[in-house]
């Protein structure tokens, strides 16, 4: 018995499988709409690149060249996934502990320890200078609101 092919929807599909997430929590962390992914792989119809492009950003462990074509491997070898890659796709624009826990369950258990704990102080400083940021935006607020009420 000869073996359905592989394509790009089952590609898609493993990818959510290997994150323990369903194709709409993909949607969701893509910034897609619902059913953008589900309803392409359920009637097989074409997939606008900005969403493959999205998922290679937020899954850096994954080989474009895998997910788009099938040839290769479907992880990166270790040697081709940076730092900055981890700590972008889980940093995004807001940092919270449920993102560094949820977002790429696979990226912490292919780097080294030295490896996460640059990452971790990497999301740390991003950290402190959103806070700064959302720091003095408030005290603004708050002369504003102070020269108002005198």
């Amino acid at each position: 018995m000869q073996q359905k092919e592989e394509n790009i929807f089952d590609r898609i599909k493993k990818i959510a499988s290997n994150e323990e997430i369903k194709i709409t929590a993909l949607e969701r962390k893509i910034g897609a709409s619902k059913g953008v992914l589900s309803k392409a792989i359920a009637k097989g119809t074409n997939i606008q690149q900005k969403w493959l492009q999205k998922i290679v950003e937020i899954y850096p462990l994954y080989s474009p060249e895998w997910l788009v074509t099938g040839k290769g491997e479907m992880l990166k070898k270790e040697s081709q996934v940076s730092v900055g890659d981890v700590t972008n796709s889980i940093v995004g624009t807001n940092v919270t502990e449920s993102n560094i826990i949820q977002n790429n369950k696979s990226t912490a258990s292919n780097l080294k320890n030295e490896d996460l704990t640059i990452c971790l102080a990497e999301i740390i400083k991003l950290q402190q200078k959103q806070f700064g940021e959302i720091t003095k935006k408030h005290q603004e607020q708050m002369g504003d609101l102070i020269k108002k009420i005198k």
